[in-house]
C-alpha cells in the first residue's frame, strides 16, 4: 500500500516492504518511470530486506513539479532517509535513479552502499534526445505512441525476446504528460556527479549491459574507475537489464549487500 511523507517541502510517495530486521534498500527510478517498475526487482528482495520504493518528484504518485533539478532529487533522497530515520542504507539507483543516487551520496553520507544500474558521470551525450532528434522529434512534439515504439526499439538487447506484457516497465496510472517528461529531461540535462566523486564514502557496485543503448557500458566503466569499485557487465541485455536478467541482478545485489 502506497504511503506518503512530507520531506524537503514536497510530498513524495513510497511503499515499504520485506523483513523488519533485515537490512535496509531504497529503491531509485529511472526516467518516465515511477516505483512500481522497481517492484520486480523489490520482490526478489523482500525476503531478505527491508525494502523502501520511492516515486521521485514529479513522477507517479509523488508531486508534479513543473520544473526541477537533479540536486533536488538528490536532496529528496537524503531528506526521505533522514526523516525515516533509516540507517545504514543500500541505495539501489537504476538509470536515472542511478545518477540521483551517486548525487545523493556525494551531499551527505547517509547511504553505506551504492548499486547504480546503467549509470553514468555526467549529462553528456543524452541518448533520449539524441534518438528523438535522428527522427525528426523533440520531447515537445512526439507522441505517447511514438515515443513507445522509440522507446521499444532501443532498450532491449538484440538477443532478447521482447516481453508481450511490458507493464514491468511502465508505470501504472499516473502517466506523466508532455509537461512533465520535459521537466524530467531538463532535470537531467545539465548535472555532472564526476566533479564531486571524490566525496562518496559508500561502497559501491556499478552494473552496466552490453547491448545498452541508452547509456553504454563505457559511460558506467567512466564511474567505476573514479570510484575505484566494483564494476560488473551484463551480458545478452539492454538498458532494460532489469527485465532481460532479473536473477542476475538479484544474484549480484544479494551478494553485494551480504
Amino acid at each position: 500500500m502506497t504511503k506518503f511523507i512530507e520531506t524537503n517541502g514536497i510530498r513524495l510517495a513510497y511503499d515499504e516492504s520485506g523483513c523488519e530486521d533485515g537490512k535496509t534498500i531504497l529503491l531509485i527510478h529511472g526516467l518516465s518511470s515511477s516505483k512500481e517498475t522497481m517492484f520486480l526487482m523489490r520482490n526478489g528482495l523482500i525476503d531478505k530486506y527491508k525494502v523502501y520504493t520511492i516515486d521521485c518528484r514529479g513522477h507517479g504518485e509523488s508531486d508534479r513539479i513543473a520544473s526541477y533539478t537533479l540536486e533536488d532529487l538528490a536532496n529528496d533522497v537524503v531528506s526521505f532517509t533522514k526523516d525515516l530515520k533509516l540507517k545504514n542504507v543500500t541505495a539501489i539507483g537504476y538509470s536515472m535513479g542511478s545518477f540521483i543516487a551517486l548525487r545523493a551520496s556525494e551531499i551527505s553520507d547517509v547511504f553505506e552502499k551504492l548499486i547504480l544500474i546503467g549509470t553514468k558521470g555526467d549529462s553528456s551525450n543524452p541518448a533520449i534526445t539524441n534518438l528523438l532528434k535522428s527522427k525528426g522529434l523533440s520531447l515537445e512534439s512526439v507522441t505517447k505512441e511514438e515515443y513507445g515504439k522509440i522507446m521499444r526499439e532501443n532498450i532491449f538487447a538484440p538477443t532478447t525476446n521482447i516481453p508481450e506484457d511490458l507493464r514491468t516497465m511502465r508505470p501504472q496510472g499516473n502517466e506523466l504528460s508532455t509537461e512533465d517528461r520535459i521537466a524530467e529531461t531538463k532535470a537531467i540535462a545539465d548535472f555532472d556527479n564526476l566533479k564531486e566523486i571524490d566525496k562518496v564514502k559508500a561502497e559501491t557496485m556499478v552494473i552496466s549491459a552490453e547491448y545498452d543503448k541508452i547509456v553504454p557500458p563505457e559511460r558506467g566503466i567512466e564511474v567505476a574507475e573514479a570510484l575505484n569499485c566494483r564494476y560488473e557487465l551484463l551480458k545478452d541485455a539492454g538498458h532494460m537489464m532489469m527485465v532481460e536478467k532479473p536473477k542476475e541482478i538479484e544474484n549480484l545485489i544479494k551478494d553485494f549487500i551480504g
